[in-house]
């Protein structure tokens, strides 16, 4: 489980979008917004 570094959002979103990319997926936005954190990405089974 990661929890949210709520004094730095953007470095936790930007290793959010590394993960997912590691994985090979394509990510087009990793947003967060009242808590929530949302990611588009196309994902390739």
């Amino acid at each position: 489980m990661n929890y949210i570094n709520a004094e730095r959002p953007d470095e936790y979103l930007r290793s959010v979008r590394r993960e997912l990319s590691r994985d090979g997926q394509k990510v087009k936005t990793v947003k967060l917004s009242e808590g929530k954190l949302t990611v588009d990405a196309n994902c390739q089974t």
